[in-house]
């Protein structure tokens, strides 16, 4: 499957803030990004493999997966795998976000095994509450706001 995400793109403002069902993921100094939905508007829903809500990506150097989910996390998971496989290119700095009502302890198997998948996909998970708040640096890098 070949889709050009170019066509769905939106610039973003200095803060991007994507909620769903009182989940809510919000970046900073984000105006370098381009936001596409991938649930609901790429992927029509009921159509094709499932995949994440949103993916931002800037200038070739960073994209970031963005998953709003309840409780479900391994469904989170699976949904930005598949959207990693489908939609990724080759930029230096990859990060996924499942942003959820429950988060397992950072300590807990299940957590430590789903980074360790990312991990092999060159992908930083992140895992957090709702709401969860990052900052763009000039270097590319998220973080924790």
């Amino acid at each position: 499957m070949t889709i050009n995400l170019a066509q769905y793109a939106k610039p973003c403002d200095s803060i991007v803030s994507l909620s769903e069902q009182g989940k809510t993921f919000k970046l900073y100094n984000a105006s370098a990004f381009a936001q596409v939905q991938l649930d609901g508007e790429v992927i029509p829903a009921g159509q094709g493999p499932k995949c994440c809500d949103y993916y931002l990506y800037d200038h070739d150097l960073t994209e970031l997966f963005v998953e709003l989910k309840g409780r479900q996390i391994e469904d989170g998971l699976k949904q930005l795998l598949s959207s990693i496989q489908l939609f990724k290119r080759n930029f230096p700095n990859k990060y996924a976000f499942i942003v959820s009502s429950k988060v397992p302890p950072a300590s807990s198997t299940k957590r430590q095994q789903a980074e360790s998948k990312m991990a092999r996909c060159g992908v930083k998970l992140h895992i957090k509450n709702s709401p969860a708040h990052y900052e763009y640096l000039t270097n590319g890098t998220i973080k924790r706001k």
